[in-house]
């Protein structure tokens, strides 16, 4: 009497036979969908550019907004979607509809039947709530472009504000912010590389005597805004808006043997140090920093398109008084984005 094969045996001769037509292999890895950038919109927004980050995307992929834990895709239309071959990334142009449910968001990509969504990675703000907030208290995440000359990233050029990887990206109520790259001594340590003109530039008192130099490389930084007068509130500017601010940056070596101040704009406060108030270097030689809100959740920042030189200090703990500062090219362009 003939034998029925077992389902077992069936189950294997079925996957033997998916393996040899290669019908497992073209489906190729799982679609995930891990980050948008920016992660808010608000209502009524148009033309806004999207990054979608995560895994296994491929050209012709689709993307939705959801509505969080719904089918609803109707609040968010997606104009183009076009597939980045250097970062394997999704950039997508959207338009939020001006009675869009204000509401987290959850992203698909899609192709031919097979799908990844992440979930609550967007959301819908009301109209206009990206103006006129002074009490806004934020951590963000920066996005910094790397500059000859001038300030670049490190290896990874998006710096979070991240207990772990201690670095500080942050404005509290009110006039402000900070983005300090390294809060603790202890590692891991994120740098930014300062790309100095000609590999380097001295520094003198104002005897003519030789203080140090200050050389292209890999430093600690600690970035500020003035507070106080001429500072600026990064949540009371509207969207689209264009803001300036005296901007000062403490730099450390990694090994902490060098420190140096650079500012920009006038009414900037280098070091806090008394030594430096009115001084004749940033009065006569810089400009303040511009500062745009492109979104509810997003800002550009930039050394001044006009004149992008700062004035340059050695080690601060010593003889401030008896240098006016060094003039350097020093660029410098980010972007933050609320977490």
């Amino acid at each position: 009497m003939f034998n029925q094969p077992s389902k077992y045996l069936t189950i294997k001769f079925l996957t033997l036979c998916l393996l040899l037509t290669g019908t497992v292999e073209a489906n190729g890895p799982p679609i995930r969908v891990e980050q948008a950038i920016p992660s808010v919109a608000e209502q009524g927004q148009q033309q806004l550019h999207v990054k979608i980050r995560g895994k296994g995307f491929k050209p012709g992929d689709l993307v939705r907004f959801l509505v969080a834990d719904t089918d609803n895709d109707e609040e968010i239309n997606v104009l183009t979607v076009t597939y980045d071959e250097s970062t394997g990334d999704l950039d997508t142009v959207i338009t939020v509809d001006e009675d869009a449910e204000i509401s987290n968001y959850d992203i698909e990509v899609y192709r031919s039947g097979r799908g990844g969504k992440g979930t609550d990675l967007f959301s819908v703000l009301e109209q206009n709530t990206g103006s006129g907030n002074s009490s806004l208290s934020a951590e963000f995440c920066l996005y910094l472009t790397n500059l000859v000359p001038g300030l670049a990233p490190d290896d990874t050029d998006v710096y979070c504000d991240n207990k772990r990887q201690k670095v500080k990206v942050a404005t509290g109520s009110g006039p402000g912010f900070r983005f300090d790259t390294n809060t603790s001594k202890n590692s891991p340590k994120r740098t930014v590389t300062l790309n100095v003109s000609g590999g380097g530039v001295d520094i003198y008192d104002n005897a003519n005597n030789y203080l140090n130099t200050l050389f292209t490389g890999d430093y600690d930084i600690g970035l500020r805004f003035n507070k106080t007068n001429g500072g600026l509130d990064l949540g009371a500017m509207n969207i689209n808006e264009v803001g300036y601010v005296p901007v000062d940056i403490q730099v450390t070596s990694p090994d902490g043997s060098n420190s140096y101040g650079l500012a920009f704009g006038e009414n900037s406060k280098p070091f806090s140090h008394g030594d430096l108030t009115d001084n004749p270097c940033v009065r006569n030689n810089t400009l303040d920093a511009r500062v745009e809100r492109m979104s509810a959740s997003m800002w550009s920042i930039e050394s001044n398109r006009n004149n992008d030189k700062a004035c340059l200090w050695n080690n601060p703990t010593a003889g401030l008084a008896d240098q006016e500062g060094t003039v350097v090219k020093m660029p410098f362009h980010f972007v933050i984005e609320i977490k």
